[in-house]
């Protein structure tokens, strides 16, 4: 009879392991997958950082094209105000000129 409670206490101990062991199974796969997910997000997450970083770069690429592109039309325009007031200027001589010679 002790024989017999013995192996009886033996196998409810090694059920009990088992499931233990089985649980421990469930939470080791449940860990790996969230591992999984975590490292997905963070991939996900950098690859989007890149992205943003590479629009920002193009974003300052344009703008400085096009800071360069007006600072040439600013510069155009300079030029040109400078040979207008030249020309106004050689004209208000050549009006004075001719008022001092009548």
């Amino acid at each position: 009879a002790e024989e017999a409670s013995a192996a009886k206490t033996g196998e409810a101990e090694m059920m009990e392991m088992k499931a233990a062991l089985e649980a421990m199974e469930v939470q080791r796969e449940e860990a790996e997958r969230r591992a999984t997910e975590e490292t997905s997000a963070a991939k996900a997450g950098e690859e989007e950082m890149m992205e943003m970083a590479s629009l920002r770069a193009e974003a300052l690429a344009v703008a400085l094209a096009r800071s360069d592109q007006l600072e040439g039309e600013v510069r155009q325009q300079q030029q040109q105000l400078q040979q207008y007031r030249q020309q106004q200027a050689v004209r208000e001589d050549k009006s004075q000129q001719q008022q001092q010679q009548q």
